[in-house]
Formats: structure tokens, C-alpha cells, sequence
């Protein structure tokens, strides 16, 4: 298991210091006050489901992750339940567990702020991401994630598929781009209801810039509409050959997730994670695959809706 390393325990702490994290005094002539303020970091923990005694805790601690930190991560924050002087070593492995886990969320409370406040291109916040990178995390919108227990490398896949937009051979690729844009910051937002729809503007807009050029370019579908139900898009590209019976479902599916309103059994955030995932993976290979095409013409002979 990834632990948060001394090293970055020290970068928290330095990126707290640099955020304030104190209670002005009434008057401060002269002075600059705190970017947050103790009351305000209380009320913003609170938000994000920090436990209330933990909170009270940290008060009475004022707000010295000097101090709070280093016993979170040696497990010492905690008092001794135990009348013996000594816990036995399972005790102690708990104690040292629970910091972990309440170090990892103070750590991604750290990005949340900073993101907030604009000091993602600060040197105490890019320290304490690479801190965090030499301990083996990666951070995937607003979360820390151990960098082997991602399904892809988020940061990669994004910025692969920004750049095959951009150089793709579509019809609309400010449109794509602002979908792909604006899908990735309401992620950031945690507006997952928003991102999942971005994601499905995405992905669908791709496959129909296929089908604009396709009809355009191709005479057997000039006459068909320029706008038909997405199925008919699907349909209509398999019939000129572009995709094989087999692709034509895996894409419907993939609209059918989505498109679909609810999923029972995932919340709202693993909704819009699945649908980036299906929607990159699916716009990525259907761009890819318009290079393809438009060499081909939009069309392969022996295909399509008049031929027997």
C-alpha cells in the first residue's frame, strides 16, 4: 500500500502556512490577512463530510498542522484508550491507518482550496504535487488516486485526445473541443449531472461530424438527413462501411449508458467517470478511424444500401 511519505507531510504543511489557515485579529491595519481563514477552512472541511469531532480536534490543536500532521502520519494523534502504557502492535497499526486516511483527505482538501484560490501554478502547491508523485500518487480531478490502481492514465488519455481533436479531420472541432473542455472542468467541480452530459455531447457530436462528411462525400447518402435519430448515424455508417456490425453495437451501447438516466447501485460521481471513460475511449477510436475514412473517401466498394 502508498503512504504519504514524510516528505509530503512536509509540503502539506507548507501549503497550509502559505493558505494561513488563522482567525484575524479584529484589527490588522497594515497587515494581509489569511487566503483562508480558520473558520473558513473549519466550515470548508465540514463540507466535505470531515467528522465533526475531528474538526474539534484541529481547534483545539489551533489549526498547527505543524504539529497535527506528523502524529496523523505516526498514528500518535490519537490518545491511548488502553489503561497499559504500552498498545499492542495491531492497536497501533490502526491508529497509523486512520492517519493515512485522514492525511489523504486533508490532501485532497489542499487541492480543492488551492484550486479555488488560483494557486495551482503556486511553487508550494507544485511542490506538494510532486511530492505526492514521488510517493506513487496521481491525482485524477481533485482526487488522490495510487498511481497503479488507475484503469488509464487520466492526464495522459486527456491530453492525447485533446491533440487528436485538434488535429483530426472533423467538420466541428471548436465544438468538440469545448464539449471535451467543459466536460473535464465540471469534473473538476465535482457537477457530475453536467460532466455526464458534456461527455455524451462529446462523444456524440464526434460520431455525427463522421456522418456530415460521410454523407457530403459520399453520393449513396446524399439525400438521407443531415440530422436523423442516433441510431439511424450508427446504422447509416455501418451500411457505407465504416463500421462493422460488431462496432456499430459496441457504439450503440455506449450511447445507451450515456443516454441513460440512472444507474442503480453507482452514485452520481461514478456515473460521470464511467461516461468519461466510455466517451474519450469511443470519440478517440472514431477520430482515429475518420483519418481512415476520408483517405478511403467515405466510401469502400462493395458497401453500401444499393449494393446487393
Amino acid at each position: 500500500m502508498t503512504n504519504i511519505s514524510q516528505n509530503t507531510v512536509v509540503a502539506m504543511i507548507n501549503l497550509f502556512e502559505h493558505l494561513g489557515c488563522y482567525d484575524s485579529p479584529m484589527y490588522t491595519y497594515g497587515l494581509d490577512g489569511p487566503l483562508v481563514s480558520a473558520t473558513e477552512l473549519r466550515t470548508f472541511l465540514y463540507s466535505l463530510n470531515f467528522d465533526n469531532q475531528l474538526l474539534n480536534r484541529f481547534e483545539r490543536e489551533d489549526w498547527k498542522f505543524n504539529s497535527i500532521l506528523p502524529t496523523l502520519r505516526d498514528g500518535t494523534f490519537w490518545k491511548v484508550t488502553s489503561r497499559r502504557l504500552l498498545e499492542d502492535a495491531e492497536a497501533a497499526s490502526a491508529k497509523v491507518a486512520r492517519g493515512e486516511t485522514v492525511l489523504r483527505q486533508l490532501a485532497e482538501a489542499l487541492v480543492e482550496l488551492c484550486r479555488r484560490q488560483e494557486l495551482l501554478h503556486s511553487w508550494p502547491y507544485m511542490r506538494f504535487v510532486s511530492a505526492l508523485r514521488n510517493d506513487g500518487f496521481t491525482l485524477s480531478f481533485g482526487k488522490i488516486i495510487e498511481s497503479g490502481t488507475e484503469v488509464v492514465d487520466l492526464p495522459a488519455e486527456l491530453s492525447a485526445t485533446e491533440k487528436t481533436v485538434t488535429n483530426s479531420k472533423h467538420d466541428a472541432i471548436k465544438t468538440l473541443l469545448h464539449h471535451l473542455q467543459s466536460a473535464q472542468k465540471q469534473m473538476m467541480d465535482s457537477a457530475w449531472g453536467t460532466a455526464s452530459g458534456e461527455w455524451r455531447k462529446f462523444f456524440e457530436e464526434t460520431i455525427r461530424g463522421v456522418w456530415r462528411l460521410t454523407r457530403l462525400n459520399n453520393p449513396d447518402f446524399a439525400t438521407r438527413d443531415v440530422h436523423p435519430p442516433f441510431k439511424d448515424v450508427l446504422l447509416w455508417l455501418e451500411q457505407a462501411g465504416l463500421f462493422t456490425s460488431d462496432e456499430k453495437a459496441a457504439y450503440g451501447a455506449a450511447w445507451g449508458f450515456l443516454s441513460v438516466g440512472g444507474h442503480p447501485g453507482m452514485t452520481e460521481g461514478d456515473i460521470a467517470h464511467f461516461c468519461m471513460i466510455l466517451s474519450m475511449t469511443f470519440s478517440h477510436a472514431a477520430l482515429k478511424r475518420l483519418d481512415w475514412w476520408a483517405n478511403k473517401g467515405y466510401f469502400i466498394f462493395g458497401t453500401g444500401p444499393f449494393i446487393e
